[in-house]
């Protein structure tokens, strides 16, 4: 009989999440549903609806997706930047504590590209002089999302992260600072007792068998 499992899959970009997400994917459809879910706080298929909804009907109110020089400067209105974390927040629980809960409940596997680790991250980099992972509100969230059955953290080097962010030309990079708090955070993550970590600079049909042998058999 198919049971269940939340299944996450954390790491800094580039260190293979999509590889083995499609690999996860195809070997767990052979033992029941699945159903695949992706987040970033903020970027939820809800979220981005509504701000087109807004950027059509009142043009000039929301800066364009693109237009990071005038984002950053709407960032830097305080009053903007708390109701975008309080935005980011809710939609982190409708989307991790609800929906996947949900899909759990209808008897799916539930894969998840990045969880609240991920997430906190996110907000705690955007927000540095807020930390809201430290927060009533970012403790409270990480309570409240389900406990995954299977919590894997993919690590590469710093050196090898380098390498392979210049290979892809990300468009729009972290600024260096950034990009090595990030690292620094995820490692961090990779030590936390309740995750598996995986050295994703090994071949990736390794890493795959690796998880195959931590999830079990059917």
């Amino acid at each position: 009989m198919h049971k269940p499992r939340l299944i996450t899959l954390s790491g800094i970009d580039c260190a293979g999440k999509s590889t083995q997400l499609a690999l996860l994917e195809s070997a767990l459809r052979e033992r029941g549903p699945v159903a695949p879910f992706w987040f970033r706080p903020g970027y939820s298929r809800e979220l981005d609806l509504l701000r087109r909804t807004v950027r059509r009907l009142r043009p000039g109110t929301l800066p364009g997706p693109r237009d990071s020089a005038a984002r950053e400067r709407a960032f830097a209105r305080p009053g903007v930047s708390a109701m975008w974390l309080r935005m980011a927040e809710l939609d982190t629980l409708v989307q991790l504590a609800c929906k996947v809960r949900y899909s759990l409940a209808r008897g799916q596997t539930v894969v998840c590209d990045r969880w609240i680790g991920d997430a906190l991250i996110d907000l705690d980099l955007r927000f540095p002089a807020r930390t809201p992972s430290a927060t009533p509100m970012g403790l409270f969230l990480k309570r409240a999302c389900p406990t995954p059955d299977l919590q894997i953290v993919l690590t590469i080097s710093h050196e090898e992260m380098l390498r392979r962010m210049e290979a892809k030309q990300e468009p729009f990079p972290d600024a260096p600072d950034i990009r090595d708090q990030r690292f620094e955070r995820y490692q961090s993550l990779a030590r936390d007792p309740a995750t598996l970590a995986l050295d994703c600079e090994q071949p990736p049909d390794i890493v795959h068998r690796s998880i195959l042998t931590r999830i079990g058999p059917h």
